[in-house]
């Protein structure tokens, strides 16, 4: 996990200027087991090209997934992409949705001859979120043969809310609530990509689509996050 201060901060511990507490860690660990992945190894990587060829070639040497968070942007210390296409293959980077527009996925090679996946997450807690749900998830179920991972359940809604949408497909955090007239989904009021409550109270995430407006009483489809 690239980091953006110049040492990790430990949670509860008063921050020193320039750290910040790593709320990645615990909270894609914990979707990964809910996955059915293995966590095997997690390490922090300062903002330095060097540091982040050596941990991503260690990191392939370890697991058959690697998973970054931070760094995949277009940022003068973002050296999460240059070390991928340096060390393997960049299948895709970048994505028309909110949050999460900076992701890249694409594979690293392995002592055995192998390659191990690599998906580089953004650093901003929510987008890390959204692409655990979007992308960990069908990968994990692709890798352990597991047809129920592929895809979320889909429950038709009407929204509480109004949002437009630009150029990219959004996925607002939402709470249901299931009565005699339906389900009606109530969305967080702070959409910002840094805020994680938004994440701990979602039950779903409601897809409104790109170029788009929703008022009060449209119906939106929501990705269901607990099935399992």
């Amino acid at each position: 996990q690239p980091a953006d201060a110049q040492a990790p901060a430990r949670a509860l511990r008063p921050l020193a200027p320039g750290q910040l507490y790593n709320s990645n860690r615990p909270m894609l660990k914990r979707l990964l087991e809910r996955f059915g992945a293995e966590v095997v190894w997690a390490a922090s990587v300062p903002d330095s090209r060097v540091a982040t060829l050596d941990m991503l070639r260690l990191a392939a040497e370890r697991a058959e997934v690697v998973i970054t968070t931070g760094g995949v942007s277009v940022g003068e210390e973002d050296h999460v992409k240059a070390a991928l296409q340096t060390l393997g293959r960049l299948d895709l980077w970048r994505l028309a949705i909110r949050p999460g527009k900076p992701l890249a996925l694409g594979r690293l090679p392995r002592p055995d001859g192998r390659e191990a996946h690599f998906v580089g997450l953004p650093g901003n807690p929510v987008s890390g979120f959204v692409g655990a749900w979007l992308f960990l998830r069908p990968l994990m179920g692709a890798l352990l043969g597991s047809p129920a991972l592929a895809t979320l359940p889909v429950l038709a809604a009407r929204a509480d809310f109004a949002t437009t949408t630009g150029p990219r497909r959004h996925y607002m955090r939402v709470a249901l609530e299931f009565g005699e007239e339906g389900i009606v989904a109530k969305a967080f009021r702070d959409q910002n990509s840094a805020v994680l409550s938004s994440c701990v109270g979602a039950d779903a995430l409601a897809v409104i689509p790109a170029e788009s407006r929703i008022e009060p009483g449209d119906r939106v489809d929501c990705l269901w996050l607990r099935s399992d």
